[in-house]
């Protein structure tokens, strides 16, 4: 395990090279230590825009992709893959149209947080602060999946010498290090770094893992094929995807790109043109990244069988191709860097997006707070957080992709209020009461593990909180137009 210790002891490295970087430049240009409240949240605007698309491609993918979505396929086959590519292309239509519409109106009202600008467009406080209570709740699983994906990789990577708590400490440290002295700067570097590292790393270690133990694709299809039939079926080895649970859930899993950490990427974007190559990035990226995601999973299943934990067949997967040759030490390496780095800067952009909505929109709306004293508060709700997503991450469900299935599906309960906020009739009232509509029937849906037709419960709250948002807007609307 002397190699393991040496791949992990690098990528520390860089990520310290890297933060180093980010602070030196920022002493040379500004004489400061920490960086300012445009800098901290949003990189004062001023990214490449290879790095943009990176940044946005690495905080959306994260672990999810690279260590929790095998996971799905491994344990319920084909449709573990598919209902994320499906919903994260129709998230790419409401991405492109919501994200210019926020980064335009974010300029003119010189705003750094999606729901600041709620507030603003609203005219209501209490908008953004419910949106920004709500996002903390919902975002700390996602936090948790994070950690989990690393932990579990490092545990199964390194045969348990390298235990679950302490690959998520010392990931812990790193993410703490960039959340006190990096800022959005120090995270969207990183993820452009992360990105290339992590395609490279799974494209190589997949073609490698394929090929050592059956020889090519259709090796593996064959052996499937024979092996694990239901795998290639929508439904599955346990008839969990049937059709009514896989469309819905490929439609609620929109919910993601109106999660804070990616609505702020379109904030940071210089103009248009920049978010349109977000959407054509992101579109790429998903056809590129379905590939290994199936094999990894399938071979996973094909290969190891009831005899793995869901949640480790990755880590055990990366052994295999770690000790077979010199190229699956690099392809190791370099997965490992990009998954390090991807759980990573995820989880610094999410407590990020926390720190801002609660320092914005929580607090600065009822108390009056310096520039400084805005970053100091979101630096301490920020590490609050991080300790609450550990303690959630210590006893994770079966499959940690779970997580990112719970994270959207209460997303989804801001969707009619975002793609709202510009609409001629809206109404503060009427976003207040979608959202304690979307939260009471959320709550039921999974308190009583309801699931009528089938139907997953984000997606009943969607089809819920949709029309309670546009009837309550037409009918106040008509209502404040007869009195006037």
């Amino acid at each position: 395990m002397g190699d393991v210790g040496i791949i992990i002891s690098i990528t520390g490295a860089y990520f310290l090279l890297v933060l180093a970087a980010i602070m030196y430049t920022r002493i040379r240009d500004t004489g400061k230590i920490m960086p300012g409240l445009s800098e901290f949240f949003l990189a004062s605007r001023d990214v490449h825009v290879a790095i943009l698309i990176c940044t946005f491609i690495g905080s959306l993918f994260s672990a999810s992709f690279a260590l929790a979505l095998p996971t799905f396929v491994f344990k319920h086959g084909l449709g573990g893959c598919l209902y994320a590519i499906a919903g994260d292309m129709v998230g790419i239509l409401f991405m492109v149209t919501l994200y210019k519409a926020l980064r335009a109106y974010s300029v003119k009202h010189d705003l750094y947080s999606p729901m600041e600008c709620l507030s603003k467009a609203y005219n209501s406080p209490w908008v953004g602060f419910t949106c920004a209570l709500l996002m903390i709740i919902f975002l700390s699983p996602y936090i948790s999946m994070q950690l989990v994906g690393i932990g579990k990789f490092l545990e199964g990577f390194s045969g348990g010498e390298i235990g679950y708590i302490t690959g998520v400490g010392g990931m812990m440290s790193v993410v703490a290090l960039y959340l006190i002295f990096g800022g959005m700067r120090a995270v969207a570097y990183t993820d452009f770094v992360q990105t290339i590292a992590i395609f490279l790393g799974v494209f190589g270690s997949v073609a490698l893992f394929t090929y050592m133990n059956w020889g090519s694709v259709s090796g593996l299809m064959e052996a499937a094929l024979e092996t694990k039939p239901h795998h290639l079926s929508v439904p599955g080895p346990e008839g969990y995807y049937d059709w009514p649970l896989f469309l819905s859930i490929s439609i609620l899993t929109l919910g993601l790109v109106f999660q804070p950490q990616l609505l702020t990427r379109g904030l940071m974007a210089r103009d248009d043109r920049q978010i349109n190559a977000m959407g054509f990035g992101l579109f790429i990226g998903l056809l590129l990244g379905t590939i290994p995601v199936f094999l990894f999973g399938l071979g996973g299943a094909v290969l190891y069988g009831d005899s793995v934990e869901p949640n480790q067949v990755m880590g055990v997967i990366f052994q295999d191709v770690y000790n077979h040759s010199l190229f699956g030490l690099i392809v190791t390496g370099l997965m490992l860097v990009g998954a390090l780095g991807a759980a990573m800067s995820t989880a610094d952009s999410i407590l990020l997006a926390i720190g801002q909505i609660f320092t914005r929109d929580v607090a600065s709306p009822f108390f009056e707070l310096s520039q400084k004293s805005q970053v100091l508060l979101s630096k301490v709700i920020m590490m609050i957080v991080l300790g609450g997503a550990f303690l959630i991450g210590l006893r994770p469900p079966e499959l940690m992709g779970d997580l990112v299935v719970y994270s959207a599906s209460a997303t989804c309960i801001l969707v009619p209020v975002f793609v709202g906020f510009q609409w001629k009739k809206r109404s503060d009232k009427a976003a207040l009461l979608t959202l304690a509509v979307g939260v009471i029937t959320l709550a039921t849906l999974a308190i009583t593990k309801t699931q009528p037709m089938g139907l997953q419960e984000g997606f009943l709250t969607l089809l819920v909180t949709i029309p309670t948002y546009w009837l309550s807007s037409v009918i106040l609307y008509k209502r404040a137009s007869q009195t006037a």
